[in-house]
C-alpha cells in the first residue's frame, strides 16, 4: 500500500482527480488543498484513514465529491458546507460519527447526497429543506433519530429515497406525493408512522419499495380493481402537473379574494347590528307572535328572558324531569308556543366520569379498583353487556340512518348511580352510507378496534419489482389488484396479521421468484377498515370478554388467533371459562352462570375476524333478552372450545 504523494499539488490545472477503486492508505495530503481548479474530486474504495481534512473546503470548484468505502473517522466538517458547487457528495461506508452538520443545507445545487452505512447520529436539521435539487437522498443504516425533512421532494426530482435502518419516526413528508419519477424507495427498519394510502403518489416508474418493520396502516381512498373501490388514474404527465398547478393557483387566487369579500360583509353586518342594538337597547321586549326561534326572526336575548320570566328562573314546579346531563322544564311562551328547555348541569369537575348522573365512573374504572371490585357482581355485568348491545342494536338499525360508533371500549361506557351502563364519546361516530362505500383511516381505540389491511391501491405501481411490507401491523387479506404487478419478483409479507388464502392472482405473475407470508393469521378476507357496522361488533365482542374477565383480553384473543384454525381450536379446548373470569369474584352459579355462557360465545363469536360471519347487535340483543334453558355441562368443566362457533340466529 501506498499514500498520495506531496508531489501532487504541482499539478495546479488539474480538474479531474480519479483514484478510486485501488489500495491507497494513510491521509490525504494537504497538497491537495491547493489544487482549486479541481471539479471531480473520487477517492473511493481505497484505506484511507484519518479524518476528513478542513482543506478539502478550499476546493470551490468541486461538483463531485466521492470518499466512500475507506476508513474515515470522526466528525463530517462543517467546512463542507463552503462546496457550494457540489452536486454529488458521496461519503458513504466509513465509520464517521456525530451529526450531519447543518452547513449542508448550503449545498443548494446537491443532487446526490449518500452517507449510507456510517454511525452518525441526532436528527435530520431542518436546514436539508434547502435541498430541493435532491435526485438521490441515501443516509441509510446509521443511527439517526427525528423526522424526514418536510421539503425533500419539493422539487418533485427525486428518484431514490434509501433511509433504512435509522430510528426515524412521524409520518412520511406531503412533497413525497410530488415525485413522480421515485424508482426505488428503502424505508424498512425504522419506527415511520401514517396511512400509507394517503401519504404515498402516482409513481409509474417505481420498480423497488420496502416499507417492512415500521408502523404503517390504513387504507383510506382505496383505488383498484376491486368491487367498491374507485379506478386508479395511472396516467400522470408533466403537462398534467403543469395543468393542475395553474389550476391550484387560480382557485387560490379566488379563495383569497372571496375570503376578503367576505370578511368584508362580515364587518359590514356587525356594525350594522350593534347600531341597532344601540338604538333598541332601552326599549321593552316586544312579543312576536311569530315563531320565536324561526331562523330569520330568532332574537336569542329575548326568548332567553322570556323563557327566564314564564318559568320564573326555572322553578321546580315547571321541572318535567331531571336526566344526567340536565333538567328539563316546560315553558308556555308568550306567542303561545309550548316548548321544552333542558338546562344542563355544571360539572363537578374537570373528569368527565364525575359530571352529574356517571358518579361511578367508566367501565374501565370501575374493573380497576379491586377494593370495591365484589360490588360489581356478575347480575351487574350481564346487565352491562346487555345494556351496550341494546344501545348499539338501536344505533345500527333502529336509526333512520344508522349510526356507527367506532371507539367502543371500556373508556367509553360510563355508568350511573346504579351501574346502569351508558355510551358516550361520539366524537369519531359516523352515520352510515347505506348507498356507497365507506371507507376511513384507522379510527378508534387499539384492542378494541377491528383489524385493518393492506390496500390494493399498491397495484397502481405497475413497474414494482419488490415490494415488502413485513413486520408492521396489518391485517385482512392479500389485495388481488397485487396480480397486476407483473414485473414483482419478490413478495415479503411476514409477520403481519393477514388472511387465509394467497389470491389466485398472485400465481399469475410469471416474475415471481420469492413470496414469504410467514407468520400471519391466515384467516379469511376482511377489508375492517370500511366504515360498518361490523366494526362496533367486533369492539363490543372485545369489551363483553373485558367484562367477564376483569380485564383487557388482549393475550387470550391473541393465543386463539394466532394459531392456526386446529391447532387454536386445540388450544381452545384446554381452557376452562371458569379459569378467564374474573378470579376477584366467587365463580356465577345457577341462572347467572348461565347467562355467562351466553356472554362469552357471544363475545367469540362477534370477534369473528372475516366481519361477514359475525352477527349483527340485533342478533346479539335478541339472544341475550332470551330466557336460557339449564346448562347440559356442568359449569366447571365448560371449556372455551364448546364456546366457539355459535349460531346466532333467533330461534
Amino acid at each position: 500500500m501506498s499514500s498520495i504523494p506531496a508531489s501532487i499539488g504541482n499539478l495546479g490545472k488539474l480538474i479531474y482527480l480519479y483514484l478510486y477503486d485501488n489500495q491507497l492508505s494513510g491521509s490525504i495530503p494537504q497538497e491537495v488543498g491547493v489544487l482549486r481548479s479541481l471539479v471531480d474530486l473520487e477517492l473511493s474504495t481505497n484505506n484511507f484513514t484519518g479524518s476528513i481534512p478542513t482543506y478539502i473546503g478550499n476546493l470551490g470548484m468541486l461538483t463531485t465529491l466521492s470518499l466512500r468505502g475507506n476508513m474515515f473517522s470522526g466528525l463530517i466538517s462543517s467546512i463542507i458546507g463552503n462546496l457550494t458547487k457540489l452536486n454529488t457528495l458521496d461519503l458513504s461506508l466509513n465509520p464517521l460519527s456525530g451529526s450531519i452538520p447543518s452547513e449542508i443545507g448550503n449545498l443548494k445545487q446537491l443532487g446526490y447526497l449518500i452517507f449510507i452505512d456510517n454511525q452518525l447520529t441526532g436528527s435530520i436539521l431542518s436546514r436539508l429543506n434547502n435541498l430541493t435539487h435532491l435526485k438521490w437522498f441515501q443516509i441509510g443504516y446509521n443511527k439517526l433519530v427525528g423526522h424526514l425533512p418536510e421539503n425533500l421532494c419539493f422539487s418533485g426530482l427525486l428518484t431514490e429515497l434509501a433511509i433504512a435502518d435509522n430510528n426515524l419516526t412521524g409520518p412520511i413528508p406531503k412533497s413525497l406525493k410530488n415525485c413522480h419519477g421515485l424508482y426505488r424507495v428503502r424505508l424498512e427498519g425504522n419506527q415511520l408512522s401514517g396511512n400509507i394510502s394517503e401519504d404515498f403518489g402516482i409513481y409509474p416508474s417505481l420498480d423497488y419499495i420496502d416499507l417492512s418493520h415500521n408502523n404503517f396502516y390504513g387504507n383510506k381512498g382505496l383505488c383498484g380493481n376491486a368491487t367498491g373501490l374507485k379506478a386508479c388514474l395511472t396516467n400522470l404527465n408533466t403537462g398534467d402537473v403543469q395543468k393542475k398547478g395553474k389550476k391550484v393557483m387560480l382557485l387560490t387566487v379566488l379563495l383569497v379574494f372571496g375570503i376578503l369579500f367576505l370578511l368584508l360583509m362580515v364587518l359590514g353586518i356587525f356594525m350594522a347590528f350593534r347600531k341597532k342594538v344601540r338604538n333598541t337597547k332601552n326599549e321593552p321586549s316586544r312579543v312576536n307572535h311569530d315563531n320565536v326561534f324561526a331562523i330569520w326572526s330568532y332574537d336569542g336575548k329575548m326568548v332567553y328572558e322570556n323563557i327566564i320570566e314564564v318559568t320564573e328562573n326555572f322553578s321546580a314546579k315547571y321541572c318535567v324531569r331531571e336526566g344526567g346531563y340536565g333538567t328539563v322544564y316546560r315553558v308556555d311562551l308568550p306567542n303561545g308556543q309550548v316548548v321544552a328547555v333542558k338546562k344542563l348541569h355544571a360539572t363537578l369537575d374537570d373528569d368527565w366520569a364525575n359530571l352529574k348522573g356517571f358518579t361511578r365512573g367508566s367501565l374501565g374504572k370501575v374493573l380497576s379498583m379491586d377494593d370495591d371490585i365484589v360490588i360489581f357482581d356478575w347480575i351487574k355485568r350481564v346487565n352491562t353487556v346487555k345494556g351496550v348491545a341494546n344501545a348499539l342494536s338501536y344505533m345500527h338499525h333502529d336509526c333512520f340512518q344508522p349510526i356507527i360508533h367506532r371507539d367502543i371500549s371500556s373508556k367509553n361506557v360510563l355508568f350511573d348511580l346504579n351501574y346502569v351502563a351508558h355510551i358516550s364519546n361520539f366524537g369519531i361516530a359516523r352515520f352510515m352510507n347505506l348507498n356507497s362505500s365507506n371507507w376511513t383511516s384507522f379510527a378508534g381505540t387499539f384492542g378494541y378496534a377491528a383489524p385493518g389491511n393492506i390496500p390494493p391501491e399498491f397495484s397502481k405501481f405497475s413497474n414494482l419489482e419488490n415490494l415488502n411490507l413485513a413486520a408492521n401491523d396489518l391485517s385482512g387479506s392479500i389485495p388481488r389488484a397485487l396480480g397486476e404487478c407483473k414485473k414483482l419478483w419478490n413478495l415479503n409479507l411476514s409477520n403481519n396479521r393477514f388472511g387465509e388464502r394467497i389470491p389466485i392472482e398472485i400465481g399469475h405473475i410469471n416474475t415471481l421468484q420469492s413470496l414469504d407470508r410467514g407468520n400471519n393469521l391466515l384467516i379469511e378476507l376482511a377489508y375492517t377498515m370500511e366504515v360498518n357496522e361490523k366494526c362496533d361488533v367486533y369492539s363490543f365482542g372485545v369489551l363483553a370478554l373485558e367484562v367477564i374477565m376483569g380485564k383487557h383480553p388482549g393475550d387470550l384473543i391473541s393465543s386463539l388467533l394466532s394459531s392456526s384454525s386446529s391447532s387454536s381450536t386445540s388450544i381452545a379446548q384446554g381452557i376452562f371459562l371458569k379459569d378467564v373470569l374474573d378470579q376477584r369474584l366467587l365463580p356465577p352459579r345457577n341462572q347467572v352462570a348461565e347467562q355467562i355462557v351466553v356472554v362469552a360465545k357471544l363475545a367469540f363469536a362477534c370477534l369473528h375476524t372475516t366481519s361477514l360471519f359475525r352477527p349483527t347487535m340485533q342478533q346479539v340483543a335478541t339472544i341475550l333478552s332470551k330466557q336460557r334453558p339449564t346448562l347440559q355441562n356442568r359449569f366447571y368443566t365448560i371449556t372455551l372450545g364448546q364456546l366457539f362457533d355459535i349460531n346466532c340466529s333467533s330461534s
